[in-house]
């Protein structure tokens, strides 16, 4: 069973409310399921509830080395819609297209050309996990009217959003899963999921495997595990 709605953490036992306590299937094991809810999920409400997509529409992220881009291009893939996943490092480029993306394009090539230069084609979206030159180019590339979705900051400086809103008439919003959390009712709540549970059993989302897994006596070497910039996957505790 997962209780992530209850406060604080590495706690042995936590007050939730029932309805929102989801049931763990037998057939998904622990890493995974302990991998469902951050970032899975967000991608998952993203795309199917917070921005207005269909299929065929076209929709940007940046941050193209991350882990949520690879969710992304899956879940996009599933529902018809075409991703643009902007890269600073080329070598990202395969990993993405085999998991679903319908072009990926390098952040330089971004700052001298549009989207519609590049493909034709304007985004109907985008959702910036890095902010700054990099989250404007990328709004620069959707149409008057699309969204533009701040989701990370990962070049830590934020975009300019009056320029944004005002000059390119982009609807603007931040999206933190923590909102969604406070207005999804049980009923939501609990299909986001068992669907993301689905997909999983149906290998139609693919999470990485654990990198490791530590016991909770061992935080030091899993912390230096998670630290080398060699690690592919997650870092897991257990409790004993």
């Amino acid at each position: 069973m997962l209780t992530v709605m209850g406060d604080g953490s590495w706690q042995s036992f936590v007050t939730i409310d029932s309805a929102k306590a989801i049931w763990v299937p037998d057939d998904i094991d622990d890493a995974t399921a302990a991998q469902i809810y951050i970032n899975p999920l967000t991608c998952w409400v993203l795309l199917t509830q917070w921005l207005p997509l269909n299929a065929g529409d076209i929709l940007m992220i940046n941050g193209g080395g991350s882990a949520i881009s690879l969710l992304f291009c899956q879940l996009a893939a599933l529902r018809g819609i075409r991703l643009v996943v902007v890269v600073r490092n080329p070598t990202h480029r395969q990993a993405l297209l085999n998991a679903g993306a319908w072009r990926v394009v390098e952040g330089q090539l971004l700052q001298q050309y549009r989207l519609q230069q590049l493909t034709g084609h304007a985004a109907r979206a985008a959702i910036d996990c890095v902010g700054g030159e990099d989250g404007l180019h990328m709004a620069l590339s959707v149409s008057v009217a699309g969204d533009f979705v701040a989701l990370g900051l990962l070049g830590n400086q934020q975009v300019d959003w009056q320029y944004i809103s005002r000059q390119l008439r982009l609807r603007t919003s931040l999206f933190h899963l923590r909102k969604w959390n406070a207005q999804a009712t049980a009923v939501q709540w609990q299909a986001a999921f068992q669907q993301l549970f689905n997909l999983v059993r149906r290998g139609q989302l693919v999470l990485q495997s654990p990198a490791a897994i530590y016991p909770l006596r061992h935080y030091k070497l899993a912390l230096q595990h998670a630290a080398d910039s060699k690690t592919q996957g997650k870092v897991f505790f257990t409790p004993e």
